[in-house]
């Protein structure tokens, strides 16, 4: 599902949060995807244009930046 949307390029931002829900980083991007990687079963790996960050013990939020225009 994340492939077929990453196709259209769609500008998307992500909200990196704490586990109480505080918001900690803030992120832009035009591809935007993620992925629970077989060999680091413990953290998020999210693709912004095609940088890889990754996330341990935290929650994240993807929203469509046409949304907060």
């Amino acid at each position: 599902m994340n492939s077929i949307k990453n196709a259209f390029g769609k500008p998307m931002v992500v909200v990196i949060k704490s586990q109480m829900g505080a918001p900690i980083y803030a992120f832009s991007g035009n591809k935007v995807y993620w992925e629970v990687q077989e060999d680091l079963p413990k953290f998020t790996k999210l693709m912004i244009d095609g940088k890889a960050l990754y996330i341990h013990r935290a929650n994240f939020q993807i929203i469509d930046k046409g949304l907060l225009d």
